[in-house]
C-alpha cells in the first residue's frame, strides 16, 4: 500500500506523476497527514503545468483548491462520475488547447485510447518541477501555487488552429458532453470560459 510505504519512508518531498485521479487524491490525503510537500508537473498540448502544494506549511488545499471538497472526496472514494471534468479543473481550463479538447472528444468516442502527449512539453514540465523540488529541499522560500508555461508562446510560434477549427472542435466537445448528461449550467460555465483559452491568429 502506498500509504504504508510513505509512512515508513517519510520522504522529504513527493514528485507526483500519476495518471489515475483516485491515486492523485489519495496521495494528497497522506501528504497532508504527514506534512510532505507535493510537486506535480502536467502537460496539456503545448502548455506545461506545475502545481506546488506545501503540505508542510499551513493552509494548503488539495490540488490548490481547484476541486471543491465534494469533488475531492468523490475522487478519494472512486465515486466521481465525470473524471474528465475533474481533470480539466486540475490542469486549468485556460491552459487547455482546442486540440486537447478534440483529443478528449475522440477518446470519448473510442477513436483513440488516451490523450496524446508532446515530449517537448513533458520535458519542459519536468525541468520546471525539478527546479521547484530542488528549491523546496534547499529550504528556499517557495509557496503553494499553480503555474503554466506555454512553450509555443515562448518560441513565438503561431497557433496551430484557426477560429473556425476552434469553433468546430468545441461544438463537437460540447455536443458529446450533453449526450453524457452534462447539466446545462455546467455546459454553460465551460462555454463562458472557453473563448479566452483559444489562441486565435
Amino acid at each position: 500500500q502506498t500509504d504504508d510505504i510513505l509512512r515508513a519512508e517519510r520522504p522529504d518531498l513527493i514528485i507526483e506523476e500519476v495518471d489515475d485521479l483516485r491515486v492523485k487524491a489519495q496521495l494528497r490525503r497522506i501528504a497532508s497527514e504527514l506534512a510532505i510537500p507535493i510537486v506535480m508537473a502536467g502537460d496539456a498540448g503545448d502548455t506545461a503545468t506545475l502545481d506546488i502544494e506545501r503540505y508542510d506549511l499551513n493552509g494548503t488545499k488539495p490540488f490548490n483548491g481547484k476541486l471543491n471538497r465534494k469533488e475531492y472526496d468523490a475522487l478519494l472514494d472512486g465515486t466521481h462520475d465525470d473524471q474528465e471534468s475533474a481533470l480539466i479543473k486540475i490542469l486549468g481550463l485556460k491552459n487547455l488547447s482546442p486540440r486537447l479538447f478534440k483529443s478528449a472528444t475522440m477518446r470519448g468516442r473510442k477513436e483513440i485510447g488516451g490523450f496524446p502527449q508532446l515530449g517537448t512539453t513533458a520535458a519542459s514540465g519536468g525541468s520546471v518541477a525539478s527546479v521547484a523540488a530542488r528549491d523546496i529541499l534547499l529550504g528556499r522560500k517557495i509557496s503553494s501555487a499553480s503555474r503554466a508555461h506555454n512553450i509555443r508562446k515562448s518560441a513565438g510560434s503561431p497557433a496551430p488552429t484557426n477560429l473556425r477549427e476552434n469553433a468546430e472542435i468545441f461544438y463537437d466537445f460540447a455536443t458529446r458532453k450533453k449526450t453524457q448528461g452534462k447539466s446545462a449550467s455546467e455546459s454553460e460555465a465551460i462555454i463562458t470560459e472557453l473563448p479566452d483559452t483559444f489562441e486565435i491568429p
